[in-house]
């Protein structure tokens, strides 16, 4: 079964299988995703009318220009940065001598 070659009808089995995926993940992740970028494209958006009169890189632009957006940044990235060196050094040593009961020597104060 394996072996044999890929037929038309087993071909449309597997896709009509992995249509109910593939359509909630387009509209509960792909859609969103693309709307929210066109979203932020508007420069002139009526909140009553829901009607865009402009586009454009103006928010971007006006973004990239604000030094709190860097400094938002800068310690989004020190934040990321201490919890991935907290995950490596603390939490996965400990959960590998939970699991395995020997880490390759680590002495670890892991309550048992």
């Amino acid at each position: 079964m394996l072996n044999e070659k890929a037929s038309l009808k087993s071909t449309a089995k597997a896709a009509l299988y992995l249509l109910p995926m593939l359509v909630i993940t387009i509209t509960f992740n792909i859609w969103p995703i693309i709307n929210s970028f066109l979203m932020s494209l508007y420069t002139k958006y009526d909140f009553y009318t829901d009607k865009v009169s402009a586009w454009g890189f103006d928010n971007f632009v006006y973004l990239w220009n604000d030094p709190d957006f860097h400094l938002a940044v800068w310690n989004t990235l020190v934040f990321v940065v201490d919890h991935l060196r907290f995950l490596q050094n603390r939490l996965f040593p400990a959960v590998c001598h939970q699991y395995c009961g020997d880490c390759d020597g680590l002495e670890l104060d892991v309550p048992q």
